[in-house]
């Protein structure tokens, strides 16, 4: 049995998730709960409560009310370094507001301190990896990168 929560405030966005999950699960022939918190607030204060001790992987939205994504992520790090968090977003946004995240594809956001390299059309991440930059978006996915290294070189960043 794996518990699973999906941290969504669209409800369409949680039912598309908790059905590809289902799907899933029986595709390899296991079972699974999977909860739905659509405020970040709330589930915050049941993690805290140690009401989700048993709880393996969170899909996170980046944009929630109360808490977003990102924060949780950082929070819920802080006490359980091995639950796997995976963090989902619908939005069109490639610079992702304040974080170390950018959206270099429609398949792909990439967490900026793992990049080592870009090449003309990729980053290429410090394990070799080659995460592809959609062509129209180059220049903006480009540019919010550099944003984020300078602020990191002048220790704006962390």
């Amino acid at each position: 049995m794996i518990n699973i929560v999906i941290y969504e405030d669209e409800e369409k966005d949680a039912d598309a998730l908790r059905l590809l999950i289902e799907k899933y699960f029986l595709e390899i022939n296991c079972t699974g709960n999977i909860t739905i918190y659509k405020n970040g607030d709330a589930f915050l204060e049941d993690f805290a409560a140690n009401k989700l001790n048993d709880v393996k992987i969170v899909f996170l939205d980046i944009f929630m009310p109360g808490t977003n994504g990102i924060d949780t992520a950082r929070k819920l790090r802080e006490k359980d370094k091995n639950m796997v968090v995976i963090i989902t977003t619908t939005s069109k946004n490639h610079g992702l507001e304040g974080s170390a995240f950018l959206r270099t594809h429609r398949s792909f956001i990439v967490n900026i301190p793992y990049i080592k390299d870009i090449a003309e059309n990729d980053f290429i991440l410090i394990n070799g990896t080659l995460i592809p930059i959609r062509q129209n978006d180059k220049l903006t996915v480009k540019q919010a990168y550099m944003d984020y290294v300078f602020a990191y070189t002048r220790g704006e960043r962390s």
